[in-house]
């Protein structure tokens, strides 16, 4: 079992992720991952951004293609196998409307792997799940485009 002060650290990493995310600050996204972080949105079709400079670039064009998103969170489980590192799953929805007007919508949990490094808490790995079939193909066609820059 692990110390209450390291579960809410935990609970901070994962709201800081939303709050950064729906009010666009792109360059506070990235240094919430390790170094050698992976973010893995394959199962929305977007893709897999693995190592600072990937995942950096990869929310800089979610910033850059969305007009607004917001992030819901329920529940939060949190199993810790040390007192450095923990699993967690997260449920959530998430909404947004794209500058070329269309539409997002994702319904989902994310499957989380933490450490804690030099005493902070970061994402190892986050992976996106569906729970219902999500239609994010107007995101993933723009980040394209925008990729291709």
């Amino acid at each position: 079992m692990s110390s209450p002060e390291n579960h809410i650290a935990i609970q901070q990493l994962v709201a800081s992720y939303a709050y950064f995310m729906d009010t666009m600050q792109a360059d506070k996204m990235a240094p919430l991952f390790l170094d050698d972080g992976v973010f893995d949105e394959t199962g929305l079709g977007v893709g897999i951004f693995r190592g600072r400079a990937e995942l950096d670039k990869f929310f800089h064009v979610v910033v850059e293609y969305m007009e607004y998103c917001y992030h819901f969170g329920g529940p939060h489980i949190i199993n810790f196998s040390s007192e450095i590192e923990a699993t967690g799953i997260l449920y959530s929805i998430s909404e947004g409307k794209a500058k070329n007007g269309g539409p997002t919508k994702a319904v989902y949990y994310y499957e989380d792997k933490y450490s804690k490094i030099g005493g902070d808490w970061k994402f190892v790995e986050r992976k996106t799940i569906p729970l219902v079939p999500c239609d994010v193909s107007e995101f993933v066609n723009s980040s394209q485009k925008t990729e291709a820059r």
